[in-house]
């Protein structure tokens, strides 16, 4: 019989940690062989799977042992992260992709400003499950994300800056949540229309794409439409239109569509809606929304009030809608 090689054996528990991500017993296993393979990197990733497992699993308060695992994520960070815990290590990246891209890299680098250096990684029972991140490192670092198991929910934030470049990355897949512009309004500017279908319509799917956030992007109701028909976005739960140009047509045609079934998350604040769009929203099946937010869209007080009998506290008319 071929013996089975440490990295085989750590591929296999790695898969079984994504296969059941609600089972400690396949993390806590990795745990184990992860103490077997010595070395002080092994043993705090293995003690931070411990202790953060059994935070999950307690019914009270342990502050000691929470911190504890902080001091542990803070430990391990760096190591989970590789280069984008040190995003000017990937100039070099940068002038690669001067092949790929003529143009993106040779301001890539000026425009990582610190805020943009800024990653935020969410570490739970053990694993890195969120990173938070901007366009330019997410395509410098991309061929790296792509070794990390089980595979974290990544969002690509300012999306608009470095579009093209974006959508010529291997890896895009990865991406599970896209905010088209910057917070701040960095990059709030309407772009070139064509860009909607080569996105969302010509081009390969999106099929990890739960979250798009696509406000402030001077949107027509056909770049919107093109958005809600889209094949190639599978897994689309959460979508958000606000301030945009969008109608109460447009609204009607989105209450019937397949789309609005299997919607959770919706924001159509500062876009028309009126008399005509609550009604569609009122006729419209709940499907699986969990949230509606509708600030500044010229929604009377009747209305307002029969959407709340209607959708409960799942309908908001001020801002505070809570994105994944």
């Amino acid at each position: 019989m071929r013996e089975i090689s440490g990295t085989e054996k750590e591929n296999a528990l790695l898969t079984s940690v994504a296969a059941v991500p609600g089972d400690d017993a396949p993390r806590l296993a990795y745990a184990d062989w992860l103490d077997e393979q010595g070395g002080e990197k092994n043993r705090r990733h293995a003690e931070l799977i411990r202790v953060q497992c059994q935070l999950a699993r307690s019914e009270v308060r342990m502050p000691d042992l929470a911190q504890r695992a902080a001091d542990l994520v803070e430990a391990v960070r760096p190591e989970m992260l590789g280069s984008l815990a040190e995003p000017a290590s990937l100039t070099h990246r940068a002038l690669e992709l001067r092949r790929v891209c003529p143009g993106f890299a040779g301001d890539m680098m000026a425009a990582l400003h610190p805020p943009d250096m800024h990653v935020e990684a969410v570490f739970r029972r053990g694993f890195l499950t969120e990173l938070t991140l901007d366009v330019a490192l997410f395509v410098l670092a991309a061929d790296k994300l792509i070794g990390i198991l089980p595979r974290p929910a990544i969002t690509v934030t300012g999306a608009a800056a470095y579009l093209r470049a974006l959508l010529e990355c291997e890896h895009r897949w990865l991406v599970s949540a896209i905010h088209m512009q910057t917070v701040g309004d960095r990059f709030r500017v309407g772009m070139d229309h064509g860009w909607i279908r080569t996105v969302f319509e010509n081009d390969k799917p999106w099929p990890r794409l739960t979250t798009l956030d696509l406000s402030s992007c001077s949107l027509g109701n056909g770049d919107a439409r093109v958005v809600i028909d889209s094949r190639k976005l599978p897994a689309l739960a959460n979508l958000n239109f606000a301030r945009n140009h969008l109608d109460r047509h447009l609204l009607r045609y989105f209450t019937r569509t397949p789309r609005w079934r299997t919607l959770c998350l919706l924001s159509w604040s500062a876009n028309d809606c009126g008399h005509d769009g609550a009604e569609a929203l009122l006729e419209a099946a709940e499907g699986r929304l969990q949230g509606l937010e509708l600030v500044a869209c010229g929604i009377g007080p009747e209305h307002q009030q029969r959407l709340i009998a209607k959708y409960g506290d799942r309908v908001r008319f001020e801002p505070g809608l809570a994105w994944p």
